[in-house]
């Protein structure tokens, strides 16, 4: 089995809004994200 490492570059949620429930059962999202220099990998 070969190894694989791949980074995964973070992010801060600013806001989440949630709509009201759709005739299909979801609710609308709103979200905002800002990206963070650190990384994992």
């Amino acid at each position: 089995m070969t190894a694989l490492r791949e980074r995964a570059p973070g992010k801060v949620n600013l806001s989440l809004l949630v709509g009201p429930l759709a005739a299909d059962g979801y609710h609308p999202l709103l979200t905002v994200f800002a990206p963070l220099t650190c990384a994992t990998s």
